[in-house]
This record gives structure tokens, sequence and C-alpha cells, in this order.
């Protein structure tokens, strides 16, 4: 009899997505929020989120391009003749830029008569593996640059959906909205440019010549709750949004590559929980990794060494340097360098500034020069802010540096 009722509690709390859904509009605002921003980047005309109930295809939500009235929310049909179907079974691929030419695509009646031109579907899969229904864009007209990266936009904001409506369902209801809230006020930073970088060139003293280029980020505007970039990316992580900061890097990195020489870099800003989330190799060529610099604060903390080499090997082989910030503002720099062996070495600028004539910062200057010299990283001045003290950095060896902004 225990046995029963066992049994019957598991079934009176199992997962159903449905109620989940039902009546959350903070969660639903989260999702199309989502859902558009996929939708405009890509230049769709449509988006929607399906959900799979028996053979039917249902429409939960859908997000249209003005004058586009193809797809509505509620709606449903026959999910066996579907495109998203087919592609859950694996019978057509995610991504297509042109139905009407793509085996698989091009005999399904609906993609006749839409007609449907370029087409990306992912599904909604919840960590038991259950297949919740699809993530959709699509257009009538024909896409070809639709590409790799595409594809792993859509796929990193499906697991994000994924994730949130789990989650919605398995907290009790006031940490289910007040993470919901967070969550929002992240994705909508997120996805309505309120997170924005800002190019800083790294200049060589010598010549005065530019380069690379650092992707500094800041927030346009900030919340209670994401007062600074920083707190943003520890949020995101600690919500497990953290592949959506990566979309977000990943569009400014390629913009900032695209605009400059190709024997420049690009050094962006990464903390080690956000390397663990957000696959690099997805996105980047090895031609793309050899322009670009990891750069690692000596104020980040680090739990494993082990672990954090682990994940930076397949970076580093493939030709993507590293560089630790923020060195001589406190112990952590050494062991950062000693234990990562990083390709460059930046100093905390309040060891730049002034140290044309405080001999405790040149004292300072001159061990951490040697020292990663002996370890074989290039040492780089920051917040250099007048002409002495560049004077002084150029004349003790130092010849790559960053001007106060």
């Amino acid at each position: 009899m225990s046995d029963l009722s066992d049994a019957l509690e598991q079934l009176t709390h199992a997962f159903d997505p449905v109620a989940v859904l039902k009546g959350n509009e903070l969660l639903e605002q989260s999702l199309l929020s989502l859902l558009r921003t996929v939708r405009t980047k890509l230049r769709m005309e449509v988006g929607f989120i399906s959900r799979f109930d028996g053979d039917m295809r249902t429409f939960y939500l859908v997000d249209s391009a003005p004058g586009v009235d193809i797809v509505r929310a509620g709606g449903s049909d026959y999910r066996g003749e579907s495109l998203c179907q087919r592609v859950v079974d694996g019978r057509a691929p995610q991504l297509i830029a042109d139905a009407q030419r793509t085996a698989g695509a091009s005999d399904l009646a609906a993609v006749k008569l839409v007609p449907v031109g370029a087409h990306i579907s992912v599904p909604i899969v919840f960590s038991d593996g259950t297949v919740f229904g699809t993530f959709c864009v699509f257009s009538r007209y024909v896409i070809p640059e639709l590409n790799h990266r595409s594809l792993a936009m859509c796929r990193v904001f499906a697991d994000a959906i994924a994730a949130m409506i789990e989650e919605a369902d398995a907290l009790p209801l006031h940490e289910s909205e007040h993470r919901i809230q967070l969550k929002n006020e992240v994705t909508e930073l997120i996805t309505k440019h309120g997170l924005k970088y800002v190019r800083v060139p790294l200049v060589n003293l010598n010549t005065g010549k530019q380069e690379g280029t650092e992707l500094i980020p800041s927030l346009v505007r900030t919340t209670d709750n994401l007062a600074s970039p920083l707190l943003l990316v520890h949020q995101a992580v600690r919500l497990g949004l953290a592949k959506l900061i990566g979309v977000n890097l990943m569009e400014q990195l390629f913009a900032t590559l695209s605009a400059l020489p190709d024997e420049h870099y690009v050094v962006i800003n990464v903390t080690p929980e956000f390397l663990a989330e957000f696959s690099f190799t997805v996105w980047l060529s090895d031609d793309l990794c050899r322009r670009i610099v990891f750069e690692i604060s000596e104020h980040d903390r680090v739990a494993s060494y082990h672990e954090l080499k682990r994940v930076l090997q397949p970076l580093r082989q493939s030709g993507i340097r590293l560089s630790i910030d923020n060195a001589g503002a406190g112990f952590a720099s050494m062991q950062h360098i000693l234990q990562l062996q990083p390709e460059f070495v930046k100093l905390d600028s309040c060891l730049t500034c002034g140290v044309a004539s405080d001999t405790a910062q040149q004292a300072m200057l001159q061990a951490l020069l040697l020292f990663s010299r002996s370890q074989g990283s290039t040492l780089v001045a920051d917040g250099i802010s007048n002409q002495q003290d560049e004077d002084y950095l150029l004349h003790s060896g130092i010849s790559l540096g960053q001007y106060c902004q």
C-alpha cells in the first residue's frame, strides 16, 4: 500500500510545464524577450516557442516582424506534418538557409504553402530528456549567410528557456518569482543593449602604434541588483544565463575583429566561472583564436587551478593567449602567474599612475618586471596618465601599455 501511496505522491508532484506556464506573466515576458532577440538578430520574420502535446503542436509564444501574420499564439496543428518534428526526429537539419531546396523540408505542404525560406529550429529539452517543443525562427526569404554561429545562438537560447521553465516549477512560489524577476533584469540588460563594450587601444610605447584593443564591459543603465558589469556576469552565471552573456560578447568580438587589421588582437575580460560555462570553441575558428587574448583579473577567485587549466588547455592550444590583469594589487596575481603561465601580465593602474616620482611604486614595478620576465610573460602598463610616467616605463623596459580613458 505504501508503494502505491509513494507512486501517487510522485504523480501529484510530477513536473507539469503547462501548469508552470499558465498565467506566469513574468516568465512569459522573459521568454518572449529571448525569442524577439534571436528573431531580430538573425533578421527572421517569425519566431515561436512551440509546445508538443500528444500528436499536436501548440504555438505557445509567437513574435513576428511588423506586418507579418503567419503564425499566431495559441494556434495548433498536427506536429507529425511539421518541419519542427522532422528536426526533432533528425530527419531535417536544424539550420536551413533555403527550405525550398533542402532535402527533408522541401516536400512538406506547409513549407510550400508559406513558403518557408530560411529556417532554424532547435528542440527545447528538459534535464530528464523530455522534449517540451521547439525554439524556431523562420522567414519567407532565403538567408544564405546563416552559419554555425546562428545555430549556436539558437541552441543557447533554447537551453536557457528549458532551464527557466524547469526552475519555475522546482522552486517555491516566492523564490521562483524573485529569481524570474532577477532573470528578467539580466535578460533585459543583455538583450536590449544595456551591456556595452568600450574599445580601449593597447599601444606600443616605442612606436605609438596600436597593436591591440581591449573590450571593457560597461552598463548603459544599472539596477539595484545589477550595479556593475562584474555583478551582471556573476548573477548571469548563478542564474544559468552565462551563455547569454557569451552570445553578446561574441557579437562584440566579431564586430571588433572585423574592424581591425589582421595583425591586431582583441583582449576580452573573462572570469573563471564564466569560462567554465560558455563554450568558446563552438564560435571561434583557429584563425580568430590567434587574435584573441583572455584576461583574468587578479581579483578573480580561483577555486581550483587544476580545473581552470583543464578548461583553458584546448583554448590555448587553439591559439588563444592569456593575460592577468591588476597585477600588484594583491598576492593572488603571483599565484595566477605561477599557475597559469600567461603571455601577458598587466600592471594595476595604482602602480602605473605617478610611478615616475614614487620610489615605492618603482620598486614594486621592477620586482614585477623581473618576475614576469622569469615566467616568460610580457608586462603591460595600464592607466598611463602623463608623459613622465610613460618615459619612466619605457626606460624600465615596458613597451606596451594603455592610456587613461
